[in-house]
């Protein structure tokens, strides 16, 4: 049962849910009929990296901020969410990469469906002085999460 919750916590963004059956007992039954096909001989599945869904497409929001500022903290607790996803690692696009063009900033995404969000962080576009104009020539509508931190403390942990 404890298997089944985490893997259905991992996967339900993939899932469609059946709001019409609400007892306890139905949703149990459910659960014991669809875990069979995902676990064999109590060995859970390969992770789903390697399944092809959604398409990779832009961000939707990009996370800058100053060295230090805790972009990282904000990426994890934000990526928890089943429906964000987020490039692997700082993709540096707006500053150091903007001449290999979209379609190469787009094959960094990962695959989201639909109704998913796709992120990036890359703290240094919060200094660059060319990154405003480029993230609004690639969409208008692209959020930014700016995140700064009391200059003494980041300075200090800088530092140390």
């Amino acid at each position: 049962q404890e298997d089944w919750g985490r893997l259905h916590k991992s996967i339900s963004c993939l899932l469609r849910v059946d709001s019409s059956s609400s007892g306890a007992d139905e949703r149990t039954d459910q659960r014991r009929a669809s875990a069979a096909p995902i676990l064999k001989n109590d060995t859970p599945s390969p992770p789903m990296s390697h399944l092809k869904f959604g398409n990779k497409k832009l961000p939707k929001a990009i996370i800058v901020g100053v060295k230090k500022g805790g972009t990282r903290a904000v990426l994890e607790f934000i990526r928890i969410h089943p429906d964000v996803r987020a490039a692997g690692t700082e993709t540096h696009f707006f500053d150091r990469n903007y001449a290999r063009g979209l379609e190469w900033y787009r094959g960094l995404m990962p695959r989201t469906l639909e109704s998913q969000i796709t992120m990036e962080k890359t703290p240094s576009y919060f200094v660059t002085k060319e990154t405003p104009r480029r993230i609004s020539a690639m969409s208008q509508d692209v959020k930014l999460i700016v995140v700064v931190r009391d200059p003494v403390t980041r300075a200090i942990s800088d530092y140390t």
